[in-house]
């Protein structure tokens, strides 16, 4: 009867944290067939008790080499053997299980008793009874001290070589563990087929990538066929698995003839890659602004800005900024208009919003675009954009009057003062300079005159957009001369305006003469008095007025009673010239005459000046009666 010996070789183990082992390591137990060596029989164990965590390893040292391990339970813990005296134990999950090791040129063997405790505290402790070859243990124990990974003791966990676990830290220890069984006959013929059986298991809590699984044979035997089928290469069949989920398993069969006597052993040996995958929550944080603002002011008033900004985002947006730039808006923290202005808004948590207020006052008028862009770090960025009307009134002034007006001749002159804004004029007031030549008359409506500065001033108060006012002003020019009189409006917010007028002021003269006598009639030998009077009735002085009087033939001169020098030349009286006839002045000169001839007697007098364009000729007629 055949008996089948079970095998079981025990995988690498690669631990996030932990203790990289030997990709791969021969196990066994003696046959039960057989009796055990003499040196075996005869021998005591030393037993030792240890414990160690599910997810950690546990390296020993012996003082002999090592030539067989047996575990009884590969699903409780899994072993592994990187060197002839050095094993590694690591705790796959809680329970106990028995390890045993026979070992080289020793009679004794080794069994440990191992508790695969939760992942927590663990203390080990070691029982020794003396064997027959002395009280010396054969088993050291490395690393008896352990603490796990995340230990409330202790105020920074260590997790394998040192890997910090801080506050906010995400902390993941992923175990892929492969175990290897085997099944085959225990004897067989020459040219007999013998089948083999392995079992590979990933009793790790991940799954392990790229196994493969190489065996070679110790004698020449004949494939006759795998189960999957494998690849030859140098002599070995090779098994490329791939992945291996945890938890999963993968059955293989050999299929050998031996052509040759001799002991057949099928060395199994695996490999794989462990990967540590660790889940990192990504997070973004995005903004939302908004901007509530009027949307139209006027021109000097305050604007207020409302701003919120909202994170929208699954992520903090931390440093949060808002940046505003307002042009044609004098801002009341920068000196220039066009100066951004920096808000710190702070740290804003996924769904959280916050609102900051700017005052501003307007300082010119048209449309006014405000840009707005809220920024943090992690370049999270969003924008926004109001569109602000600043409404401004604007004021228009003109002055229509005579562009020529004669000395001492009323002018009135009409301002007309209009908002021509889209705003509301507020503060209003008009007021008229008036030159030294104009001498004011009279003014419409609430005028207030003021002799001392010559000005004329109205107040106005308040004007709508589009409303109109004039306003009247009536003066006397008092001497000649191009005269400028300036019109001045203002209003509050430095509205201003002006209306210049200029009026050319010429004076005149307006020369007359008259005769007047004393007597009509008179006797033959009788006098009479002749007065000559000549008369500006003019605004300006006549120069170089030239009279000259005739004396009729039927009469005779007396004398003369004048300002002037005069000189007789037959019947005429030539007067010297009068340097300037004053305006609304008289010169009077006297002629008496002595009647000689009866009859109608003529006094003629003629005058002549530069301002005339002919001479005046004046007579003045005498009867003159008797023998």
């Amino acid at each position: 009867m055949k008996t089948a010996v079970r095998h079981r070789v025990l995988g690498a183990i690669a631990a996030v944290g932990l203790l990289a082992m030997n990709p791969a390591v021969w196990a066994g137990r003696p046959e039960k067939n057989k009796p055990a060596s003499p040196a075996l029989a005869e021998s005591t164990s030393l037993q030792t008790e240890i414990s160690v965590p599910a997810g950690y390893s546990r390296s020993m040292h012996t003082r002999s080499d090592i030539e067989r391990v047996f575990v009884s339970d590969s699903e409780i813990l899994s072993l592994s053997q990187s060197g002839a005296r050095d094993v590694t134990i690591v705790g796959l999950k809680q329970g106990s299980c028995t390890v045993q090791l026979w070992m080289k040129d020793e009679a004794e063997s080794i069994s440990l008793l191992v508790q695969v405790e939760p992942a927590a505290t663990t203390s080990v402790s070691a029982v020794s009874h003396e064997s027959k070859k002395g009280p010396t243990p054969a088993v050291a124990i490395d690393d008896p001290d352990v603490t796990p990974a995340g230990s409330p003791s202790q105020p920074r966990a260590v997790a394998g070589p040192g890997l910090p676990i801080e506050a906010n830290t995400n902390y993941v220890q992923q175990v892929p563990a492969l175990s290897i069984e085997t099944s085959s006959p225990i004897a067989a013929n020459v040219g007999r087929i013998v089948e083999q059986q392995i079992l590979v298991k990933n009793v790790g809590s991940v799954a392990a990538e790229a196994v493969e699984i190489r065996g070679t044979l110790s004698i020449t035997c004949e494939l006759v066929g795998t189960q999957p089928k494998a690849e030859v290469v140098d002599n070995a069949l090779v098994w490329r698995l791939g992945t291996l989920a945890a938890g999963g398993e993968q059955k293989l069969t050999v299929r050998v003839k031996p052509v040759e006597a001799g002991e057949l052993e099928c060395r199994t040996s695996l490999s794989f890659k462990s990967v540590a995958a660790l889940k990192v929550q990504v997070r973004e944080p995005k903004l939302k602004l908004t901007c509530d603002a009027p949307q139209a002011v006027t021109v000097g008033s305050e604007v207020r800005f409302a701003m919120t900004v909202i994170n929208t985002g699954s992520g903090t947006a931390e440093g949060v900024k808002i940046r505003q730039v307002l042009p044609g808006v004098v801002q009341a923290s920068a000196k220039d208009a066009a100066q951004p202005l920096v808000i710190d808004v702070g740290t804003l948590e996924p769904g959280e919003s916050r609102m900051v207020e700017t005052v501003s006052r307007a300082d010119a008028s048209g449309t006014v675009k405000i840009n707005l862009v809220a920024e943090c770090q992690g370049q999270a960025r969003a924008t926004a954009e109001h569109t602000l009307q600043v409404q401004a009134a604007k004021l228009d002034l003109t002055t229509e009057g005579p562009d020529f007006r004669l000395l001492n001749r009323k002018a009135s002159y009409q301002m007309l003062l209009t908002n021509r804004g889209n705003a509301i004029a507020t503060g209003v007031h008009l007021m008229v300079g008036l030159p030294e030549g104009l001498q004011y008359v009279d003014a419409e409506g609430d005028a207030i005159y003021d002799p001392v500065k010559r000005t004329v001033a109205w107040i106005v108060g308040a004007m709508e957009a589009g409303a109109s006012q004039e306003f009247t002003l009536t003066v006397l020019p008092k001497s000649e001369g191009e005269h400028m009189q300036r019109a001045v409006a203002w209003a509050d917010h430095n509205l201003i305006a002006k209306s210049d007028k200029v009026t050319r002021v010429e004076g005149f003269s307006s020369l007359t003469m008259q005769i007047g006598e004393s007597e009509d009639p008179i006797e033959v030998g009788g006098e009479v008095a002749y007065q000559i009077q000549i008369a500006n009735r003019g605004s300006k002085a006549a120069e170089h007025v030239q009279v000259t009087a005739v004396v009729p033939t039927g009469m005779e001169l007396v004398g003369v009673a004048s300002p002037l020098k005069y000189e007789t030349q037959g019947q005429a009286i030539v007067f010297d010239a009068i340097p300037a006839v004053a305006a609304e002045s008289t010169t009077v000169v006297q002629v008496r005459l002595k009647g000689a001839k009866k009859g109608d007697q003529r006094f003629r007098a003629m005058m002549r000046a530069p301002s005339l364009s002919t001479a005046v000729v004046t007579e003045e007629g005498t009867m003159v009666v008797g023998e």
